[in-house]
């Protein structure tokens, strides 16, 4: 089983127009920042991240890693979200981590859950249907095991 870096972790979330920014530090969260977009993600990420950094007085030297929303949500923020935070990584020398919406939503619940039983994360994808996937929490307290690979289908088949 993997653990994370040890020290502070900047996460963005780009899936939509409420952009958000946290920092993780030592496995609590130390900071959070939203904000709407009003014009696009490309254009506001960089200043917010640098002013989200300055306003909490973490360094960009001091980041130990970055973790970056994969999706599902829409392409424009998830594609500027993306390229970023992989340029952030490679200009800081940090590692860098994708992680599903879906999973991140069902989180919370499956640390909670008993061992085996199954949380399903749904997101509306408007005209497409459903986002959705499905994960359950192993009895051994590992990572979580994905039941069901995030798709988008209809209500009635998820």
């Amino acid at each position: 089983m993997s653990t994370a870096p040890a020290g502070r972790i900047l996460a963005i979330d780009t899936a939509s127009d409420a952009i958000s920014l946290a920092i993780e530090l030592d496995g609590a969260l130390f900071a959070e920042h939203r904000w709407q977009v009003e014009s696009t993600v490309s254009r506001e990420l960089l200043g917010q991240v640098d002013a989200f950094l300055d306003r909490t007085g973490v360094p960009r030297g001091s980041l130990a890693a970055l973790v970056i929303c994969v999706g599902p949500g829409g392409y424009g923020g998830l594609r500027a979200g993306i390229a970023t935070a992989q340029g952030m990584a490679l200009a800081l020398d940090l590692p860098l981590a994708g992680v599903s919406r879906l999973e991140a939503d069902a989180w919370p619940q499956l640390l909670t859950a008993q061992a085996g039983r199954a949380v399903v994360a749904v997101h509306d994808a408007r005209r497409a249907g459903v986002a959705w996937g499905a994960f359950v929490r192993p009895s051994d307290g590992a990572a979580p095991e994905v039941l069901a690979a995030p798709s988008i289908t209809t209500l009635d088949e998820c």
